[in-house]
């Protein structure tokens, strides 16, 4: 949070430096040290913390995010393009139910339920959630096999040996030190 620059809550006058400032992580409100007498937010009443103190500490976002491996993060976003497939799979059910309704309704279904798992786990992941990699680690290969179990005959085996070898990167990817250090210095 910024105090130097930022207009003061109480007088709205600019803060001029730093160590003039102080302010309230919660509301994001910031003020001068002399326009307040009992060091509470006006707002939700807090104590204010002072701009040295606000300027140390890192907030827990940006500690996760800096903490967060590259490999943690791809994996997530990969998740999220999970969630926009499920998307177009819901439209194309939706568009099959008027020529096979039985079809069409177990597509949307599919797609829904694969679209939740898929934001789950994407934000999981990227929040540092220890459940998020067993997630993956025992979710994906039970929708290997059920993509196996009810694929298209043609297209099973190749696309299943693409997804089966991916799964193997992502799991060695997400067992390294560095992405189970991190997912164990966060709490759920």
């Amino acid at each position: 949070m910024q105090i130097a620059g930022n207009k003061c809550f109480v007088c709205e006058k600019n803060i001029g430096v730093m160590r003039d400032g102080a302010g309230c992580v919660t509301c994001q409100v910031a003020v001068h040290k002399t326009c307040i007498a009992n060091q509470v937010c006006p707002k939700c009443g807090r104590p204010f913390l002072t701009a040295e103190r606000i300027q140390s500490t890192l907030d827990t976002i940006t500690e996760k995010q800096l903490n967060r491996p590259t490999s943690v993060t791809v994996i997530a976003w990969l998740a999220f393009l999970g969630v926009l497939r499920a998307v177009f799979m819901t439209i194309g059910g939706v568009l099959l139910v008027a020529s096979d309704t039985r079809a069409g309704v177990s597509t949307v279904a599919f797609a829904v339920l694969g679209g939740t798992v898929a934001l789950a786990l994407g934000l999981g992941l990227m929040s540092g959630y220890a459940w998020a990699p067993k997630l993956y680690l025992w979710g994906s290969p039970v929708a290997i096999a059920i993509g196996l179990a009810f694929g298209d005959a043609g297209q099973q085996w190749p696309a299943s040996a693409a997804a089966l070898a991916a799964y193997f990167i992502c799991a060695y990817l997400l067992t390294r030190p560095p992405a189970t250090a991190f997912f164990h210095s966060h709490t759920d």
